[in-house]
């Protein structure tokens, strides 16, 4: 069984690998579900979780606990945060190529967005994962420095996730990592 528990969710800074470049949005890690992707049960070979469960119980979680953090007291209260289940989204960007379903956005008050975060559970990327990303970028409202677009991937994967962000000139606030 899966637990998320909100206040064993943190985000941390890793000083070697992390080290903030200037002008550049810093990465952080978001941790403790525990799960790790392809984790089976012992000798079943199936998931312990399904994704698209596994999914919406992270996206709640950091929708709990990152929009707005934990805390914060300069939060908006009349944006509105939204936490999409897979299965049955709440919200969702209009795209010519049909509907985009982020993990979690922010809402001003007018309806516009203005943060959007995608959980992967995956830990290869294709150019489908940076095409959504790109998409959900440039939807997605400005920030002081960036769009307010968070990428939340599997830790050990952030940086295949980071490349493909820079190389493809991808805008985004904040790369996060999650863990079992």
């Amino acid at each position: 069984m899966l637990f998320l528990v909100p206040n064993l969710i943190r985000e941390k800074q890793h000083h070697e690998l992390y080290e903030p470049r200037r002008n550049q949005p810093r990465r952080t890690h978001v941790g403790a579900l525990r799960h790790r992707p392809g984790q089976t049960h012992q000798g079943t070979g199936r998931h312990m979780v399904a994704p698209e469960i596994l999914k919406a119980r992270i996206s709640r979680v950091i929708a709990t606990t990152r929009f707005p953090f934990v805390g914060q007291d300069d939060w908006d209260e009349s944006r509105t945060t939204i936490a999409n289940d897979p299965l049955d989204p709440a919200w969702s960007f209009e795209t010519p190529d049909g509907l985009l379903v982020p993990s979690v956005v922010v809402l001003n008050a007018d309806g516009s967005v203005r943060e959007c975060g995608e959980v992967e559970l995956e830990t290869e990327y294709t150019m489908e994962h940076v095409e959504k990303w790109s998409t959900m970028s440039r939807l997605t409202g400005p920030g002081e420095k960036y769009k307010k677009f968070f990428l939340y991937v599997p830790e050990g994967a952030e940086d295949e996730a980071l490349r493909l962000l820079e190389e493809n000139h991808i805008e985004y606030a904040g790369l996060r990592t999650w863990a079992g």
